[in-house]
């Protein structure tokens, strides 16, 4: 299985008004038919994609596959929720914004904090085509360190799928504490289940030079319900001695304490073993620190940015900001596949691959 923390506040979650009078936003999806109204196919419900049409952080220019929105729609469909609560309708897409992004941000330090991790100490990769559009707002309410937009983020997936390699996946439940006894069995568990992985691999055609193992181990104070995973470098009796010692420095980061008294009992055996397959390499191009060239900026907006009062920001073309160029926000880049909203106060640099890095310096302020 893949470790996927899911929520329910994509472009098409619907807002709406709960019996006690408070705005909720999801888990209910207005989906790709009939989708936002502002899509103009007979959805009439406000949604998050609503939302940013009210406010212009998108715009009513043709988006992929022809799409062109309806700020009117748009306008109406909020109107739905932001009249029975005493908003205006700017003030009703804003509402959505907030609720939505709580959302997302409640799952992100899911993943993070509530794992014992800082999140100031990662990046964030925001993919899909609604996903850079609450980059800027993400990094200003978590803090990151920064943000990582890959040069085609609504095909990010698709990208994924064009060079996922092949991968086995084997694991065996042991259930025994940790000693000279269990890692005897684990080697000759981890040796046999290796050499068959392989095998497989080799006959589906992957070079023996890709080929590429991941060993773990779950593990648990005896008498707990439930198991943390550790990664193990290899199977040699001296990197499996410092298993136990492993799980204790991952049972205090992740819950805030460990006993060095207490046996550790294995539970399950899991390898993954992963055949890599020939992929193109990815254009990179000479970079030269430079500012943003006013050609890329293809038009001026009226803009109510969530928190903000409305201002006239730019509208850049992503295809135009070349390698090595530097500039801030507040602006919102365009392109095929994606928007991306940027916030007074943040910074972009292009690197060779064209890839944008976002970072916040209002954190620092």
């Amino acid at each position: 299985s893949v470790d996927i923390h899911t929520i329910g506040a994509g472009g098409g979650s619907i807002a709406w008004i709960d019996t006690t009078g408070r705005l909720r936003v999801g888990p209910a999806s207005a989906k790709a038919v009939p989708g936002p109204a502002c899509y103009g196919r007979g959805g009439v419900e406000p949604t998050i994609t609503d939302a940013h049409a009210v406010l212009g952080t998108l715009g009513t220019g043709e988006l992929a596959g022809g799409l062109t929105l309806d700020r009117e729609l748009a306008v109406a469909a909020v109107r739905r929720i932001a009249e029975p609560l005493g908003f205006s309708v700017e003030e009703g897409a804003e509402a959505i914004l907030a609720i939505g992004l709580a959302h997302m941000v409640r799952a992100l330090r899911k993943v993070s904090v509530e794992r014992g991790l800082d999140p100031r100490e990662f990046s964030l990769v925001p993919f899909g085509g609604a996903g850079p559009l609450h980059t800027g707002l993400l990094l200003r309410h978590l803090e990151l360190k920064q943000a990582i937009l890959p040069l085609r983020p609504g095909l990010f997936a698709a990208d994924g799928l064009l060079v996922a390699g092949l991968r086995s996946d084997r694991s065996q439940t042991i259930l025994q504490t940790a000693g000279d006894a269990a890692t005897s069995e684990l080697i000759a568990w981890f040796t046999s289940t290796s050499a068959e992985s392989r095998e497989q691999l080799l006959a589906d055609g992957v070079p023996e030079d890709r080929i590429r193992e991941e060993a773990s181990v779950d593990c648990r104070y005896r008498g707990q319900g439930f198991e943390l995973n550790i990664p193990v470098a290899g199977w040699s009796p001296e990197q499996l001695a410092e298993l136990p010692a492993r799980f204790h420095e991952v049972h205090r980061e992740r819950y805030g304490h460990s006993n060095l008294s207490e046996p550790v009992e294995i539970v399950t055996v899991r390898l993954a073993s992963t055949g890599e397959i020939e992929r193109a390499d990815e254009a990179a191009v000479e970079v030269a620190a430079c500012e943003l060239p006013e050609s890329a900026i293809v038009a001026r907006r009226e803009v109510r940015l969530p928190g903000f009062d409305p201002a006239e920001i730019p509208v850049i073309d992503r295809s135009l900001i070349p390698a090595g160029a530097r500039f801030t926000g507040p602006a919102i880049i365009q392109q095929m596949d994606a928007t991306t909203v940027l916030l007074p106060g943040q910074s972009v640099e292009a690197l060779s691959t064209l890839d944008l890095v976002v970072t916040d310096h209002s954190r620092k302020a």
